[in-house]
């Protein structure tokens, strides 16, 4: 099994990227159509996909094949399939079927599997079109999908990753206001602004901004998500700030949601991002929710909706209007999509006897006294330009830490991935630093990795 996926991984990435179709699911659909390549039309006609031979000029193969009537029932006819030299052709012209469509149409029947990346709705939008009888197909894609983590050859598609984000609502919106007349947009903005500021410091990163930088006209939903669709965004962050009765109250809490149905790409970023919203924010953990939000609904890659605290809340708006705790949900926004899309900082050109002096500072992180660890962080975040407030030192608790992040309750991760941003991970500092002394390569990757614990 894991062969055929190496096999035909490099020619699904390859072509998905060039034609705007996801890896995942052209991986899945050639295992499910050619049982891992072993079938006759895989064996014989490296014929993946099972692609008839209608409008087709080439080889072709005859084999009796089930079909399947819409009320479920079976039936079996003898047909021709196109027959290929390579897997990778059988790929090529898969990937043109879905950009051109049937060639006897004229219009594009599969235009909505392209340029997704969500891979649910890519595969719905297969059997949408007509690609197959059976009423299951898009179920048993998304089994194989998930099983095999096929989502992982999808993000190696793209050599940037675009990020769109969204402060909700403008200035003017009606009732989107705390009691005492401050406007949402207001909170909204310096959240969206230091993620922009924060995600600049990562490779290969775009980000595309929905809403009016100045708030001053209210951009219509229709209007945010096209941008974010047309533009091929692979991931939308929505930033609110919530509100209860209008009126002052004792309610409290930070929530992420995603959209109704079941969308896993969606919910993953979204428990990264509630983990990073918490520590941020402070406020008590009110959880992952699902609603019918056109931000989520109408957007084409994994999108949620962030509401940070509740503007009515007499607890709550001591953060929203503290600058400082809006720029840290803001970056931790920016770290959560990093994780998701597991991306590297700049790399910093650091020289041998620079990197002595950065083991240094981190081996002080340990061995130092009170004040040296704390001298010593400052100056490991002063050279490699970034900020954070992991002062606590404590190697044992975040080692215990990293146990409960493995743990199935996810009420439990959330909590360790809130505090354990709290400890500075001495014994991974030090071992980037320690590889600061080696090769450029080596010396280049340890810079990269090392904000990411600071």
């Amino acid at each position: 099994m894991t062969n055929f996926i190496k096999t035909l991984a490099p020619f699904a990435i390859n072509h998905g990227r060039l034609n705007g179709v996801l890896p995942s699911l052209i991986l899945a659909q050639g295992i499910l159509e050619s049982a891992w390549g072993t079938s006759d039309l895989a064996t014989k006609a490296n014929n993946l996909f099972g692609i008839k031979a209608s409008n087709w000029t080439g080889e072709t193969y005859t084999k009796r094949t089930a079909e399947q009537r819409p009320d479920g029932s079976v039936y079996y006819i003898n047909a021709d399939f196109r027959s290929y030299d390579t897997y990778e052709g059988c790929v090529i012209d898969l990937c043109h079927k879905y950009t051109h469509g049937t060639g006897w149409e004229d219009f594009n029947r599969y235009e909505d599997v392209l340029n997704q990346a969500d891979y649910k709705r890519a595969t719905q939008a297969v059997k949408d079109a007509g690609y197959a009888t059976d009423v299951n197909y898009p179920s048993k894609l998304n089994k194989l999908i998930e099983q095999h983590n096929l989502t992982q050859y999808d993000r190696e598609v793209c050599t940037m990753v675009k990020i769109a984000l969204d402060a909700g609502h403008g200035v003017n919106t009606p009732g989107k206001r705390t009691p005492d007349g401050e406007r949402e947009w207001t909170f909204n903005n310096c959240v969206v602004n230091s993620a922009i500021k924060h995600l600049r410091i990562y490779e290969g990163v775009e980000v595309l901004r929905l809403d009016d930088e100045t708030g001053r006209i209210d951009v219509p939903l229709s209007a945010r998500t096209r941008k974010a669709n047309d533009w091929g965004a692979h991931a939308l962050v929505s930033v609110h700030h919530n509100a209860n009765t209008g009126d002052w109250g004792d309610w409290t809490g930070t929530e992420t949601y995603t959209y109704s149905a079941d969308v896993p790409e969606s919910e993953r970023l979204a428990e990264i991002v509630q983990g990073g919203l918490l520590s941020a924010y402070g406020l008590r953990n009110r959880g992952l929710k699902k609603a019918n939000f056109h931000m989520l609904r109408e957007s084409r890659m994994p999108a949620i909706l962030t509401e940070g605290g509740y503007m009515d809340s007499s607890i709550d708006i001591k953060k929203l209007r503290d600058t400082d705790v809006l720029e840290k949900a803001g970056q931790s926004i920016a770290e959560s999509v990093a994780e998701y899309f597991n991306l590297s900082t700049k790399q910093k050109a650091i020289t041998a006897d620079q990197g002595n002096e950065v083991l240094y500072w981190a081996e002080l992180l340990e061995g130092g006294s009170d004040g040296q660890q704390s001298w010593a962080y400052g100056m490991l975040q002063k050279f490699f330009n970034c900020t954070g407030d992991r002062l606590l030192i404590d190697p044992n608790q975040v080692k215990y830490l990293k146990t409960l992040i493995e743990k199935d309750d996810r009420g439990v991760r959330l909590w360790a991935k809130q505090e354990l941003e709290r400890y500075v991970d001495t014994n991974q500092v030090i071992y980037l630093a320690t590889l600061l002394k080696e090769s450029d390569g080596q010396r280049a990757w340890a810079a990269a990795q090392m904000p990411k614990y600071l």
